[in-house]
């Protein structure tokens, strides 16, 4: 079995809730992540689909190292992405698409869903072939009757 291209093992990311402008107290957590472990191999599309409110922006930015977790790690052929040097991260950035929330918004029904997520890699200097582009992750908002949470899955390129 090959190396993954991305781990992500335990994560968890949660936002204080507080009160009080000048001496905030905490009281209470927003549990956005909690414990989401998967990973994504060679030549596999990756889709993060859920309700709306159950974290697969926040995963999104985790995964993009737009913030950091509370705790777990995410991992780029077996290295944590928070020890990437600036010039690694942003090839890094440059591997991964993300495609946000709104489908009707960010989805052309004139485009294949390939296209358009791979379209970015594209832009910037990958070859429009399937291994050419190491990750591809979209972040879709559906509504689904009777899902709770948050629903991830793979399919190969």
């Amino acid at each position: 079995m090959t190396e993954a291209l991305l781990e992500v093992c335990d994560l968890v990311k949660h936002f204080p809730v507080m009160r009080g402008v000048l001496r905030g107290t905490q009281i209470g957590t927003v549990k956005a992540v909690d414990g989401l472990s998967f990973s994504i191999q060679p030549g596999e599309t990756f889709a993060i689909v859920g309700e709306s409110g159950c974290g697969k922006t926040t995963l999104a930015n985790l995964i993009l190292s737009l913030m950091p977790p509370t705790q777990g790690d995410i991992l780029l052929r077996g290295q944590p992405i928070s020890r990437l040097s600036p010039e690694a991260l942003m090839l890094y950035r440059k591997s991964v698409t993300a495609v946000f929330q709104d489908p009707y918004g960010a989805l052309n029904p004139r485009m294949r869903i390939g296209d358009i997520i791979t379209e970015p890699m594209a832009i910037h200097g990958y070859q429009r072939v399937p291994s050419a582009f190491p990750m591809s992750l979209a972040v879709v908002n559906a509504n689904v009757s009777g899902s709770r949470g948050l629903w991830c899955c793979s399919h190969p390129w």
